[in-house]
């Protein structure tokens, strides 16, 4: 199992640590045998105020 998304307790954090926080996204699917799989991804809109104008990389290449 991947060590890339380990959740917190919201009521451990600081009013800044949870400002900074990226939200998660869940995105279940059932498939065809009935099981539940999933994918979460951070929402990363929140990284784009962060980000320095001079230096940023456009978000697609054309």
């Amino acid at each position: 199992m991947r060590k890339t998304f380990i959740p917190q307790d919201a009521d451990q954090m600081t009013d800044d640590q949870k400002n900074a926080a990226l939200e998660s996204l869940m995105f279940p699917k059932e498939k065809r045998d009935g099981s539940i799989k999933g994918r979460a991804c951070a929402d990363g809109r929140k990284q784009r105020n962060n980000r320095c104008k001079g230096r940023s990389i456009p978000d697609s290449s054309a």
